[in-house]
């Protein structure tokens, strides 16, 4: 990858040689059934995250150019996507929140995208798309799971739920209507401007957590994502939110990995990386440096982050905070920049 990239994008040896370390060891402990188990590298956890975190580790994978038909690694893809097939229900989710949702149907429609799996896991990408389709709220967001009665729109399940869209989208399903379900989402957020101070030129650059109106903090996760989700829908880099924000997350940059939000930074790294220029230069070369130290070298660990207890991390464990730490440094080829 550092040859096709070159190093302008922030590719460097060292954040390569992690990916790879970190494939090894997520290779070595898939469970035979071809899922992570987070309970078995945390003990406080509990299965329910499993489903989240086989899709992340799915996308670790891919996002290095592994595939099903030939390289190190084609058994470990073939199994993981065989378990999450199996594990679609007949309506098209993979589980009943619909953030886990989101990440799998990324997964799915990423692999999908690449040729692998044949018709099932074409088919299963549909099958989860027009779930995903069919969970957004009538005011444009989505929460862990679709009620009539209660249109709470939380950002953080929007986010992936739209990001699993997306990739549905660009691996060639239904481009319209995952069209019209952005748009809708970004009517929902001109609605809520107004009451998080951004009807003006000196916007605060902020988001919303819930869409009753309260804001989040600077730097947050949900302002990350709407950063990315900004961009996504056409909004000019000089626009005055768009750099207030750029520019918060950047004034939130971490120091070390026991301060650093693996989320946060998810989010956030997707979202410099689409803005450009120098906040993420700045933010890419500090952000690889944590990552790079916090990794474990040695002994059964070897690849891997541990959870640092912050943010989503604690919910997560060890597989979660891997795959996300992976996909923090695949930033660059794991996405194009928009034109």
């Amino acid at each position: 990858m550092v040859a096709e990239l070159g190093l302008s994008y922030g590719v460097s040896l060292e954040s390569e040689a992690a990916v790879a370390l970190t494939l090894e060891w997520l290779s070595k402990n898939q469970e035979a059934d071809g899922h992570w188990s987070s309970k078995k590298h945390s003990p406080k956890e509990t299965s329910e995250v499993d489903t989240a975190g086989t899709g992340l580790a799915i996308l670790c994978f891919l996002s290095s150019g592994h595939n099903t038909k030939k390289g190190s690694y084609k058994n470990t893809i073939k199994k993981a996507l065989s378990w999450l097939v199996k594990k679609q229900e007949a309506n098209g989710r993979f589980d009943h929140r619909n953030y886990s949702n989101g990440i799998c149907t990324m997964a799915i429609s990423e692999a999908a995208g690449m040729g692998l799996g044949g018709s099932l896991v074409k088919k299963a990408r549909n099958k989860a798309t027009d779930y995903l389709l069919s969970q957004q709220n009538a005011s444009g967001g989505y929460n862990y799971k679709k009620s009539n009665s209660i249109q709470r729109n939380d950002l953080s399940i929007t986010g992936w739920s739209l990001m699993g869209l997306r990739s549905a989208m660009l691996s060639g399903y239904k481009k319209k209507q995952i069209q019209r379900a952005f748009l809708k989402f970004s009517k929902m957020m001109d609605r809520v401007k107004g009451s998080t101070g951004d009807h003006s030129p000196d916007t605060k650059g902020l988001a919303w957590y819930t869409s009753n109106g309260k804001s989040s903090r600077k730097g947050s996760a949900t302002q990350a994502i709407a950063l990315l989700l900004r961009q996504y829908q056409g909004s000019k880099k000089s626009d005055p939110w768009l750099v207030a924000a750029s520019n918060d997350l950047f004034a939130k940059q971490f120091t070390s990995y026991e301060t650093f939000e693996v989320y946060q930074s998810y989010y956030s790294s997707l979202a410099l990386f689409e803005y450009g220029g120098e906040p993420w230069k700045n933010w890419n070369k500090k952000n690889s440096m944590i990552l790079i130290k916090g990794q474990k070298k040695e002994g059964k660990l070897a690849g891997s982050w541990g959870s640092n207890g912050l943010c989503h991390s604690t919910k997560g464990g060890r597989i979660v905070a891997t795959s996300m730490a992976c996909l923090i440094l695949q930033t660059v080829y794991r996405y194009p920049r928009m034109k």
